[in-house]
């Protein structure tokens, strides 16, 4: 048996056959099915290679297709990239959650009074909308993370906003200790960031799309907003700042995403497939 893990590449290996190949496929080929996903800093290939890579596409995607469609057993991450797979390939894939440690730490009931970000700074993150919303209601918030947005996102900061760039895992610790919520304003395929924050009881403000509609409950662990823009999302805060979010409750939720849940659930896709 060989089980690979994979975006794209690893999945076209080719065990002998009497070897079965199962796969924990996190997404479609992202560059093929989704190409307008990336923007121009974030494309994979080299730009003097991205036409050629493009003019080939229908070729590549029959290829994959094909390459896909023979793999014996798929695994993905979530409801949302499971529904992928079945669009792009016709295959129904398992849903394993992407596993997050639960600190044995009881959770802060009482907490500090700064919101928190945790990411890249790079573009498609949408860093920029936890700043402005801030900025503009006066709220504080701690920006954890480094990338080419850093600059950009500094000067349209005020004196509510402070950038730490990257930090230990102790001092990420300390800051979701301490948090009064997280602002996760990113589309994701899943997004293991909003589940880490919650496994410390801090509640999450999150975009209502992608995999945070599967790892956030609404009024329980967190609230969503509708639209990436500046003004959904403060709508958002002040809905969020109106209720009452239980720290206990919000790890309890988080249990059914940790390391044993995953563990039992990888050796049972393993030894079914």
């Amino acid at each position: 048996m060989v089980l690979s893990s994979s975006t794209y590449l690893a999945k076209y290996i080719r065990p002998a056959p009497t070897v079965k190949h199962v796969c924990y496929l996190y997404a479609p080929f992202r560059l093929l099915w989704k190409p307008d996903s990336y923007t121009a800093d974030s494309l994979p290939t080299p730009g003097g290679t991205s036409g050629l890579v493009k003019g080939i596409v229908p070729l590549l995607r029959k290829w994959d297709l094909k390459r896909t469609q023979a793999i014996p057993g798929l695994a993905t991450s979530c409801r949302n990239m499971a529904d992928e797979i079945q669009k792009v390939y016709g295959r129904q894939a398992t849903i394993l959650y992407p596993p997050v440690e639960v600190p044995e730490e009881v959770p802060h009931v009482d907490r500090g009074d700064y919101y928190l970000s945790v990411s890249r700074l790079i573009s498609h993150k949408r860093v920029d909308l936890a700043v402005q919303a801030c900025v503009q209601t006066g709220r504080k918030l701690v920006v954890v993370g480094d990338g080419p947005e850093r600059q950009k996102l500094e000067q349209m900061a005020g004196n509510a906003v402070t950038f730490v760039g990257r930090v230990s895992d102790e001092q990420l610790k300390q800051l979701y200790r301490g948090a009064k919520g997280l602002i996760f304003p990113s589309y994701e395929d899943y997004g293991i960031v909003p589940l880490e924050a919650q496994s410390w009881g801090v509640p999450v403000i999150a975009f209502g799309r992608g995999g945070a509609l599967e790892t956030v409950q609404e009024g329980v662990t967190g609230v969503f907003f509708a639209d990436q823009d500046v003004d959904a999302l403060i709508g958002a805060l002040d809905k969020f700042e109106s209720a009452t979010f239980d720290p206990h409750q919000i790890r309890q939720w988080v249990k059914k995403f940790d390391v044993e849940s995953f563990t039992a659930g990888l050796k049972e896709f393993v030894t079914s497939s």
